[in-house]
């Protein structure tokens, strides 16, 4: 991305759409298995990636309203938010049809399970991303 050129999806950052990835049951399950049975990797995720989020993605091309880095990315056809600040990371997703339509999608939960699962490798030195 250009400097000084916003990221064509970075509008969707506020939209009414674009939920907590954690709001689907199967991502939720995924996520608080993986915070008792490896809670160090879970702390990693959960914490200040910024320059981790950098190496593996490059440049973060947005900033949120409260001015955490922005990485834009694509999982499963939508736009997936991931964000970090020093007072740790977050991850959003723009789902048409809002927050009951992505809890109702096994899939996409199943496909956000698997690609924090790629992440965690990565955030472990045991890449590479893909």
């Amino acid at each position: 991305m250009a400097a000084g050129k916003e990221h064509p999806q970075a509008k969707l950052w506020g939209h009414p759409e674009t939920v907590d990835v954690f709001a689907n049951p199967v991502a939720a399950r995924w996520l608080k298995e993986k915070s008792r049975s490896e809670p160090a990797a879970f702390a990693r995720m959960a914490g200040d990636n910024r320059e981790r989020f950098a190496r593996i993605w490059g440049a973060a091309p947005a900033k949120s309203p409260s001015g955490s880095l922005v990485w834009i990315l694509s999982e499963g056809g939508c736009p997936l938010f991931a964000g970090s600040a020093a007072e740790g990371s977050f991850y959003k997703i723009h789902y048409v049809g809002g927050q009951a339509a992505y809890a109702a999608d096994r899939r996409m939960g199943s496909a956000m399970s698997a690609f924090f699962e790629r992440l965690l490798n990565e955030l472990r030195g045991a890449g590479p991303w893909r």
